[in-house]
């Protein structure tokens, strides 16, 4: 949980996107009106956590990075466990009972890891938000760049701001909609 966290973290900071609220396992460190962090316990919308981000750059802001850091520390971990396993394994060959226990902690720890692994990347929307759904999403440049303008309006939205202008898309996908949504509810409540 910890290290998709992380990997959610990195890939926004890779993307051009600066951290809100970051959420692992209840532990929420989010960012006040003076920019700086606050430990907190919060919710999140997800199976062990949660970051929130806001681009810096709705056009050059990328989320794909959000997507994939995570599978690479993802690979980091299984490829730590793999060895110490193999260690652990050789030496209770070799007579030594007590290596056991880091034999163990790294089966658990990639059994739990791979778990949480193929929850986080099942192509569709389970229970809560998932980077799989994302993955063919973000393949189309207007859903990135729509997707960008949803995390900023909602941004705006929950610091009490106007939203201003917002973009009205002509093409019709995933998160265009959603944009679409905005600057209708918007224009209803300006009557």
């Amino acid at each position: 949980a910890v290290i998709l966290e992380l990997g959610h973290f990195l890939g926004a900071k890779m993307g051009g996107y600066k951290i809100s609220t970051l959420t692992c396992l209840g532990i929420q460190f989010k960012r006040g009106k003076d920019d700086k962090f606050k430990l907190t316990v919060g919710g999140f919308d997800g199976i062990t956590g949660e970051t929130k981000v806001v681009p810096l750059n709705a056009e050059k802001s990328n989320p794909r990075h959000m997507i994939y850091m995570p599978l690479v520390l993802f690979l980091v971990e299984v490829a730590i466990c793999v060895v110490l396993m193999s260690v652990s394994k050789s030496a209770m060959n070799a007579g030594n009972g007590n290596m056991i226990t880091p034999y163990l902690i790294a089966l658990v720890d990639l059994t739990v890891g791979c778990l949480i692994f193929l929850y986080n990347t099942f192509p569709a929307a389970l229970d809560s938000k998932n980077d799989g759904q994302y993955i063919a999403i973000f393949n189309n440049e207007t859903n990135v760049k729509a997707f960008n303008e949803i995390l900023i309006a909602n941004d705006k939205m929950a610091r009490g701001e106007d939203v201003g202008e917002t973009p009205i898309y002509d093409s019709v996908t995933d998160f265009t909609v959603k944009m679409n949504d905005v600057a209708l509810y918007k224009a209803l409540q300006e009557k």
